[in-house]
């Protein structure tokens, strides 16, 4: 029966979505009404067979012990409140390396997995044109470095002859930059995570060709994807509390700062069945900083809890009711 007025709701969910809950809510008392009749009767049948022990135990005493209790209870901000979302990690930096240069695989000094240092070699090209090229420069330089010597010892035609080394100094000193480009460096500290880049051995690499990423790995972003309906008592600072699903020990961080704009949630981190047959939700992005001790990995995906504060059950119930009433009566 339950299963019936679940099932009723979403049907009528879809003509209003804002009073559905009302015409189901009606048609649940109808359901259950005899039953809730017959647990109405037990319970009464249940305080007469029992008045007597209870009006011996509740003394004047007692009943106010309970009552002060219960408005503790009730007016005391000791439950905590939170905020859900999805989250995903990510590596706190990354670089894609490109080619400068065109040119040949000729040699691999790294591999995926492994930590390099800034500006540490990832592979060397080799461009027999460009080298070529190089060597000519060179040589032309020489010359003109000769004739320019020659010329300042015999007084003749030293400026055309100075004007031709320093041209050919110049572009000497462009093809050595390009053959400094046939090593491609990693522009940040990190670690490989290209996999296979012994596959580009002897590979023939255009100029800007991705041949591998680099990422630091030692502290890791959680991006956490905040529901926008969530968003008005969200803010920079709060506590937060990570669930990877493949880890069983949660982590803990502060959300260091929050999306000014909303955007869509990455892919996979909600199911599909949740959001077929409604408008797709926008949701902001909050970042927590981890620090990554091994057990850390790009594209962990879990749930997120963000700590907004503490209120008293009194608090809970008044803001529950002045949310219903305020989003549907405006």
């Amino acid at each position: 029966m339950a299963f019936v007025v679940i099932f009723i709701y979403h049907i009528l969910r879809a003509y209003t979505p804002d009073w559905a809950w009302l015409p189901a809510l009606l048609f649940a008392w109808k359901i259950f009404k005899s039953r809730i009749t017959m647990l109405e009767r037990f319970m009464k049948t249940l305080y007469l067979d029992k008045r007597e022990r209870l009006l011996a135990w509740f003394t004047p005493t007692r009943v106010g012990l309970l009552g002060i209790v219960a408005l503790v209870l009730a007016f005391a901000p000791v439950w905590p409140e939170f905020v859900d979302g999805r989250f995903a990690l990510e590596p706190v930096r990354r670089a894609l390396v490109h080619t400068e240069v065109s040119g040949t695989v000729a040699e691999i000094l790294s591999d995926e997995g492994q930590a390099i240092a800034a500006s540490a070699p990832l592979l060397r090209l080799r461009n027999l044109e460009l080298e070529s090229a190089a060597a000519q420069a060179g040589a032309e330089m020489r010359g003109a470095s000769a004739r320019a010597m020659q010329a300042s010892m015999s007084y003749g035609s030293f400026g055309p002859a100075e004007h031709e080394r320093r041209q050919s100094t110049e572009r000497l000193r462009g093809f050595a930059e390009e053959i400094k480009r046939l090593q491609v460096n990693s522009p940040i500290q990190g670690t490989v995570i290209s996999p296979r880049l012994h596959d580009l051995l002897g590979a023939y690499l255009k100029s800007g060709t991705e041949v591998a990423e680099v990422a630091d790995l030692s502290t890791m972003i959680a991006r956490i994807y905040v529901p926008e309906f969530s968003m008005r008592d969200v803010h920079p600072g709060a506590l937060v509390r990570l669930h990877a699903e493949s880890q069983f020990k949660p982590w803990s961080g502060s959300l260091a700062s929050l999306a000014p704009a909303s955007s869509s949630i990455e892919a996979g981190l909600l199911q599909k069945d949740q959001l077929e047959g409604i408008r797709a939700p926008r949701f902001y992005v909050g970042n927590v900083e981890l620090e990554n001790s091994g057990d850390l990995r790009e594209g962990m995906s879990g749930d997120a809890k963000i700590l907004i504060g503490r209120r008293s059950l009194v608090q809970f119930v008044w803001h529950f009711a002045r949310d219903l009433v305020g989003r549907r009566m405006w």
